[in-house]
């Protein structure tokens, strides 16, 4: 039985950064909750959050901290084997809120 090979178009994705920028132009309200930061990057915020609870556990002079920030990665690692499409996260934590012009400042 022959097969059919139908050629897709690789569409680039916009870099995390454009992403970010965009929300801080699009964004009305003076806070930017991190429900809204996770929801606008999607499967990407998995990147942006493991990032985050892997550096400070790279560094070698601080070894017990590398057993609190691995507890994190391995719950996120579960999430994407289980195929989330965005970080499970407690309401109490997506509730947080971080001012526009913080936001800016850290995206800029």
């Amino acid at each position: 039985m022959p097969t059919e090979i139908v050629a897709t178009k690789v569409i680039p994705l916009e870099r995390t950064s454009d992403v970010l920028k965009k929300m801080v132009i699009d964004t009305t309200s003076t806070t930017i909750s991190i429900d809204e930061i996770f929801s606008n990057l999607g499967e990407r915020s998995f990147g942006i959050l493991m990032l985050f609870f892997a550096i400070p556990g790279s560094i070698p002079f601080l070894p017990s901290i590398t057993s609190v920030f691995s507890i994190p990665l391995l719950f996120f690692a579960i999430q994407l084997i289980l195929g989330y499409k965005k970080p499970y996260l407690p309401k109490a934590l997506l509730a947080i809120t971080i001012e526009r012009i913080t936001f800016n400042n850290v995206v800029a």
